[in-house]
């Protein structure tokens, strides 16, 4: 979890070119970025702001929680079961 001082816009753009990042959500200046191993990335992360001459308040390193893997599951279960149905009329 990222939170940058302004721009968070232009971050999330270049943090989405690091190779291990598997998804970018931001809410503000907070930056939200899932990869699989948080410590092999978060120095590219780290260096990826340095480079755009991003402010960073704060940079923390957290593993998921139960919560947190219900609501990616679900939400992606969702999505796949919408995009099955169509309106009607159509």
């Amino acid at each position: 979890i990222v939170r940058v001082e302004s721009e968070a816009e232009r971050a999330v753009e270049s943090l989405a070119g690091i190779p291990t990042v598997l998804g970018i959500d931001s809410h503000g200046n907070e930056i939200t970025i899932s990869v699989e191993n948080g410590a092999q990335v978060v120095s590219a992360v780290a260096l990826r702001l340095s480079e755009l001459g991003m402010e960073v308040q704060q940079l923390t390193l957290r593993t998921p929680t139960l919560e947190d893997v219900f609501l990616q599951v679900a939400g992606e279960r969702f999505q796949v079961e919408g995009a099955d149905e169509t309106s009607p009329g159509e």
